[in-house]
């Protein structure tokens, strides 16, 4: 039985390096960015209401942040956050906000119309009152007479901060996601390398006021990581991915509705093909005023919220959501085509014999993808490539970038299960969300074996959290610590239990494949004792003593390591040896 693997990537550094290293936060899945975008997006032609800056931070709704719900009126890591948590290595997921959140249920009272209204409502009143108004509108349809203003919980999260001026431009026509991609890109670029400020900001309820500066990085490969990654300071190092193969120019829901004769909005599956190779730098990019990609995603979340037309997606927002939000169409489909595989292959850089082309790769993270799709892609791709006795030493490691435990064995049983349509809001096995979004013990098997990550996710629904809970509004601290810590703790001890319950080869590494995968500042539920990045101090706390009690339960699972540093290793060390080993 190996040890798990010692550090040998991290930076250089002199005098305490220790203390140093244990300032440090990696995240694997976020958007640090988000509020500010959103803030100075353009209204359908008009002007940047502020300056284009990711430091243009708006001030967060310190009550709401405080009480650690879903993330309406406050951002969870923003770059001010960020810098004072020192979350210094992040993932940061280019979004295009897919247009389903805004079409509303097609060919029922809740269409865009509507949708649009209820987010007026929410700037000109607030979003008690509109979301009331929206109440007393849905009570009027037949088997609802009896809704609950629970049921709208949901909404409280990042596209209720959009703007009504934001939401018409994207439920126009003219809203390009591909345009957009380029767009949050142009974004982050903006201020890359350069000291920025944000105006006067108050990060916590009893904190001070004040402009808050950093510095940030976008990094291109491992190198630029060595060079630009300084753990004697306080700047922060990007790696972008996208979050959604919509982002390219597919899943366009108004291609649904066309009639004979009339253009799709949908690209090609050629042209879908040399926008990857624009993202790789490897052809010239679509775009006037930016000849080249310079800045190659690391990983694309490959499927997301709604229909893509290349692969199926998981059931992924609240039962309730349905009432206004349609994720139905090819939802827990598998590869829905061949082209789908020619696109993965691309991504990977190999030819359709799996065959090496020499490009780089863009990694494929399973999160969101439905368990049929990552069957697919499993049988298909990963494992002729990574079960190939020649590609041993180059294997396509597996990602699943913010993620919780099913309680299910197989693929098998959880595509069964959503043809059975199990999946309501009690469907639990063990107390875990059994829904096909959440990995099963083959989806981390495929992990162990290829080398891959793991982000554990901090959506508390998503990790069996009772979804109404009652406790959750009163001010019992001890109860919420141990509601926190005890969704973490099945999770991790499920995924560190499957290589030993498997008799995997090495089954220690899999210390190696876990890390933070918070989906903070996305459509998320968070933990309440963990709300925003200004908690991953507490965050590093709670698993060293979650550890702790795993240990002495399990003692075999961790060999001669102790609780400490593997905290450190999922915290910060795992992300960093993971992104300077494959990008």
């Amino acid at each position: 039985m190996v040890s798990v693997r010692q550090r040998t990537d991290l930076p250089a550094v002199t005098g305490d390096k220790n203390l140093i290293i244990k300032n440090m936060y990696a995240d694997l899945h976020c958007h640090p960015g988000a509020a500010a975008y959103d803030h100075s997006h353009p209204a359908e032609g008009g002007k940047d209401k502020i300056p284009f800056d990711p430091w243009q931070i708006p001030q967060s709704n310190l009550i709401n942040q405080s009480r650690g719900k879903s993330a309406f009126g406050y951002s969870q890591g923003d770059l001010a956050k960020s810098v004072t948590a020192g979350a210094k290595l992040l993932f940061t997921a280019l979004y295009p906000v897919e247009k389903g959140f805004f079409a509303g249920m097609p060919g029922s009272r809740m269409g865009k119309k509507k949708i649009a209204e209820f987010y007026r409502r929410v700037q000109a009143d607030g979003e008690i009152t509109a979301a009331e108004w929206l109440l007393s509108d849905l009570k009027t349809q037949p088997g609802l007479e009896h809704i609950q203003k629970s049921s709208l919980e949901f909404l409280h999260c990042r596209p209720m901060n959009t703007s009504f001026e934001r939401i018409l431009y994207m439920q126009n026509g003219h809203y390009d996601y591909f345009d957009e991609l380029r767009r949050e890109y142009k974004f982050y670029r903006s201020k890359e390398g350069l000291r920025g400020a944000t105006p006067a900001l108050q990060l916590y309820p009893d904190g001070q006021r004040k402009n808050w500066c950093g510095t940030y990085y976008l990094a291109d490969d491992r190198n630029g990581i060595r060079q630009k990654f300084n753990p004697l300071n306080e700047d922060i190092t990007m790696v972008l991915t996208i979050e959604g193969i919509h982002a390219l120019g597919v899943g366009n829901p108004e291609d649904e509705l066309l009639r004979e004769g009339e253009p799709r909005t949908d690209v090609t599956i050629g042209k879908l093909k040399s926008r990857i190779r624009q993202l790789k730098g490897e052809e010239a990019l679509e775009d006037p005023e930016l000849p080249r990609w310079e800045h190659r995603p690391f990983f694309i979340t490959f499927a997301n919220h709604f229909n893509n037309t290349l692969c199926g997606h998981a059931r992924s927002l609240p039962m309730e959501a349905r009432l206004i939000i349609d994720q139905r169409k090819n939802m827990d489909k598998g590869v829905l085509k061949q082209g789908t595989y020619e696109v993965m292959q691309e991504l990977l850089g190999l030819d359709e014999d799996l065959q090496p082309t020499g490009s780089k790769r863009i990694l494929i993270d399973v999160k969101n993808m439905s368990a049929a799709a990552r069957s697919d892609y499993y049988k298909y791709v990963l494992r002729p490539f990574n079960y190939k006795p020649a590609n041993k030493s180059c294997r396509i490691p597996l990602i699943a970038s913010h993620v919780a435990y099913s309680g299910i064995d197989r693929l098998e049983v959880q595509i069964k299960n959503t043809y059975l349509e199990k999946e309501d809001a009690h469907f639990r096995i063990n107390k875990f969300l059994a829904w096909s979004i959440n990995l099963s013990d083959e989806d981390v098997i495929e992990v162990h074996h290829s080398r891959g990550l793991m982000g554990l996710s901090f959506d508390r629904r998503l990790l069996g959290a009772d979804p109404h809970p009652r406790l959750v509004s009163l001010p019992l601290k001890g109860t919420l610590r141990r509601q926190a810590m005890k969704l973490f703790a099945g999770t991790i001890a499920q995924f560190v239990r499957i290589p030993f319950a498997y008799h995997l080869d090495e089954p220690l590494r899999i210390w190696d494949t876990l890390c933070l995968g918070t989906g903070f500042d996305g459509p998320m539920d968070p933990i309440h004792r963990y709300a925003t990045v200004l908690q991953f101090k507490t965050v590093e706390e709670d698993l060293i003593e979650i550890l702790a009690d795993l240990k002495k339960e399990e003692p075999v699972w961790f060999g001669s390591h102790n609780p400490e540093e593997l905290a450190r290793k999922i915290c910060f060390e795992n992300a960093f040896e993971f992104v300077v080993k494959h990008y």
